[in-house]
């Protein structure tokens, strides 16, 4: 079969849909309280949206730097 064969649901499964990160993500929504180290340990509330064996992603209203240190 050729690439002009197949329909767009076969293509997408097959090129778009392969997981390429090096540990496996939990998808998991649960809510959180998290402070950033240097701000005096001010907590907030987020929403922990998935987790791996090398971080997690978090949903917050304030806008986090990249060199921000967070407790969670």
């Amino acid at each position: 079969m050729t690439r002009q064969g197949m329909t767009h649901g076969v293509a997408n499964k097959y090129w778009i849909l392969r997981e390429k990160r090096r540990f496996v993500r939990f998808q998991e929504n649960m809510k959180i309280r998290y402070a950033r180290i240097k701000s005096n340990l001010i907590q907030d509330d987020a929403r922990m949206k998935n987790i791996s064996k090398k971080g997690l992603c978090i949903s917050t209203y304030e806008k986090l730097k990249k060199e921000d240190t967070l407790d969670v």
